[in-house]
């Protein structure tokens, strides 16, 4: 944004704002600074609660993002983590919790400045 005097044949000069927006090819909309991003999506897909001892995830809304994904019991203790570079449309996640007790345990899905957590329940 620049802000200048401009003076016209004999007028007095007055305060004029230019703007100028440029896009990229690369670009498909403009985005404001303050519009939200979407949120993660994240689902178990083989049921809640957790049936045979293992969790699979699916995260979907980070496509092109890196994204972490950790599973931690209630005492905060991490049990695993696994990432990906760059998300695809839909990511699945499987972990192995056989040898964990029964109780709740807590995912959470992480990409560039948004987040999102689902409680699941293992059963023994």
């Amino acid at each position: 944004v620049t802000l200048r005097a401009t003076n016209t044949g004999g007028v007095p000069a007055s305060p004029c704002m230019c703007i100028t927006i440029s896009a990229s090819a690369a670009c498909s909309r403009l985005i404001a600074a303050s519009e939200p991003l979407p949120p993660i999506d994240v689902v178990a897909v083989g049921g809640n609660p957790i049936q045979n001892g293992i969790v699979e995830v699916a995260i979907r809304g980070a496509e092109g993002e890196p994204i972490q994904v950790q599973l931690t019991n209630m005492n905060g203790e991490v049990i695993q983590v696994q990432r990906r570079e760059r998300a695809q449309t839909e990511e699945r996640f499987r972990f192995d919790v056989s040898r964990q007790p029964g109780g709740t345990l807590l995912l959470r899905a992480v990409s560039n400045n948004r987040a999102r957590a689902i409680r699941l329940l293992k059963v023994d």
